[in-house]
């Protein structure tokens, strides 16, 4: 059995952290920080709950997410996640990542793991593997590869819990909110009845744009805000979309953001954290290869990233937006299961046909509008 050391304690860390112990592998989790803290990255994906079921971890008391509501000016539109093609799971959940990366930690804890509170600056030694979970920091990673930004996606945040938000227009209880303005966007996850996590996501062409600013802009976010009370001090994020050159070498590996990380926009990043930790695990058992791996996970972004693209271009919502008598059940069902993050493996027909051609779409209902 290999010496495995697992750096960050995230949901990645610790969920790869608990499938090597599982397997028999002697496990080190090394983490900086004593007790979780409180993150963004509250919103789950359906189809994340295919690496949760194998972990066995409990969402009891965390918030049910059956979909997703995009509000823009007035309009919105709702997508249910028992819309998909295929729908394997049609139930996420909001998290409180204080409590969820807890439970994570227990069970690696649980399996056998040891678990050492340090702050590593380099790759420890006496290992067989060493595997960077730290997410954006990347503090093992920077050591054995480089990082290229995306082109177009070079979009900052801030983020702070508000206590007291109205629910959404148009959604159901636990739906995520999007809330679109010109150049950015809000996101309202509802953690409980009385928590929310809210953030303002803003493109480069806004760079400087204030959150009061924005809210005048963004009639849904306003009404939601109106009395609603914010808690603590809001939190910068810069510069989501970013991929290591490989993602792994020997001896070590990067699972999580620390591999990559894409636009928060459809919530994917706890979906990449929790498959490419069970992934890194059998690269470890022998059971699957190293570029098998990076192939698997940077498939599953491209499928992602049309999508993502589409949102900011206003490809999605052109499709998005549209009167039902003009959207295809096939186009409806294929970004339901994108949006569910179905993009793994067997990744649904319409999935892969909604991410290749959603530019294409989008144009000929521009131009039958046109001639309309």
């Amino acid at each position: 059995m290999s010496r495995i050391a697992v750096v960050g304690a995230g949901p990645a860390g610790s969920s790869l952290a608990t499938f090597c112990a599982r397997d028999g592998h002697h496990v080190t989790l090394f983490e900086s920080e004593s007790q979780p803290r409180a993150v963004v990255g509250e919103s789950l994906l359906p189809e994340g709950n295919r690496v949760l079921e194998l972990l066995g971890l409990s969402m009891d008391g965390f918030v049910e997410k059956h979909g997703a509501v995009f509000h823009r000016g007035l309009q919105y539109v709702r997508f249910d996640f028992d819309e998909a093609e295929r729908p394997r799971w049609t139930v996420a959940h909001h998290v409180s990542r204080v409590e969820f990366d807890q439970r994570l930690r227990n069970l690696a804890r649980n399996a056998g793991t040891k678990i050492v509170i340090e702050q590593l600056k380099r790759p420890p030694s006496g290992f067989d593997w060493v595997i960077d979970a730290t997410g954006r920091r990347r503090a093992m990673a920077r050591h054995w590869t480089r990082f290229e930004g995306h082109p177009l996606l070079r979009n900052a945040a801030i983020s702070n819990y508000y206590r007291g938000a109205a629910p959404l227009r148009g959604g159901k209880h636990g739906d995520v909110g999007i809330l679109s303005l010109p150049g950015a966007w809000f996101w309202v996850i509802p953690l409980n009845n009385a928590l929310s996590s809210v953030g303002l996501v803003i493109s480069p062409e806004r760079k400087g744009l204030k959150w009061d600013d924005a809210l005048k802009e963004c009639p849904e976010a306003a009404r939601v805000l109106a009395n609603a009370e914010a808690q603590g001090r809001p939190m910068g994020h810069q510069d989501f979309t970013e991929y290591a050159t490989t993602f792994s070498g020997p001896g070590w590996g990067l699972v999580g953001d620390a591999a990559l990380f894409l636009d928060p926009i459809y919530s994917s990043g706890m979906l990449f954290a929790l498959e490419s930790a069970e992934r890194f695990s059998r690269v470890i058992n022998g059971t699957l290869s190293a570029g098998d791996y990076e192939r698997q996970i940077r498939a599953a972004a491209a499928l992602f990233e049309p999508l993502i693209i589409g949102f900011y271009d206003e490809d999605f919502h052109e499709l998005g937006f549209a009167e039902k008598s003009v959207q295809s059940p096939q186009f409806r069902s294929g970004t339901v299961s994108l949006l569910a993050g179905n993009v793994f493996d067997d990744a649904p027909r319409y999935a892969k046909i909604v991410s290749r051609r959603l530019s294409d779409l989008a144009a000929q209902l521009r131009a039958d509008r046109q001639k309309s």
